[in-house]
């Protein structure tokens, strides 16, 4: 098996490593930007897209390759996670943000990457999950949390190293641009002809699924 490490981070360089290669990229700035291009210097038939934050467990990334064959997209489960109030078992489908689906750690078959046609990088930082999910919406794509793969998530240290006012231009000020971005991953609702996503039509509160 060869492993490819692409970091993104402040330098340039690639070291080769027994059967792994690791290949060091600037940050562009735009976080899904940043993304795309390690997903285009990778190789294999899977994709992780882990932040810098994160401590790995023995054994998580082999946890999440037998559930390939029914999801398209799967994260890893933090037990710190603030967002679950009573523990999780098993396989918990959906795409809730930070609960079920976690930007921090998303894996997927490469084919899902291509479908998707990559992330959208609409967004340069906050929302970058957000609209991943509705990519996966979009194009019928199923993403589940795998409870047994366990990676801890310490938790957007990079972003408390910013001054207030660069936090806020990649946090808050990113809404506007992600509502705009979004319209074009909604469809017709059948009944009143409105744009909607595949859960609930905002208009007719028709519930579609």
């Amino acid at each position: 098996m060869k492993l490819s490490l692409i970091e993104i981070g402040e330098y340039d360089k690639v070291i080769n490593y027994h059967s792994a290669q690791y290949v060091g990229q600037k940050f562009t700035g735009n976080y899904n930007e940043s993304l795309n291009l390690g997903a285009k210097r990778a190789s294999g038939d899977y994709l992780a897209f882990c932040n810098d934050d994160i401590i790995t467990t023995s054994g998580w990334f082999d946890k999440l390759l037998p559930h390939f064959d029914k999801y398209d997209s799967l994260s890893p489960h933090c037990p710190d996670n603030p967002f679950w109030k009573e523990k999780p078992t098993g396989i918990v489908e959906g795409y809730e943000i930070g609960k079920i689906l976690c930007g921090w750690c998303i894996v997927m078959h490469r084919k899902t990457y291509e479908k998707i046609g990559g992330f959208d990088e609409c967004v340069q930082f906050w929302y970058s999950d957000n609209i991943y999910a509705d990519q996966l919406k979009y194009h019928g794509l199923r993403h589940a949390l795998v409870t047994d793969s366990i990676v801890y998530h310490e938790g957007s240290k990079t972003l408390h190293k910013l001054s207030d006012s660069e936090r806020k231009r990649l946090t808050t000020d990113q809404r506007e641009l992600y509502l705009k971005a979004k319209e074009k991953y909604l469809n017709p609702c059948e009944d009143c002809g409105k744009l909607t996503d595949e859960d609930l039509c905002f208009n007719c509160e028709r519930k579609l699924i």
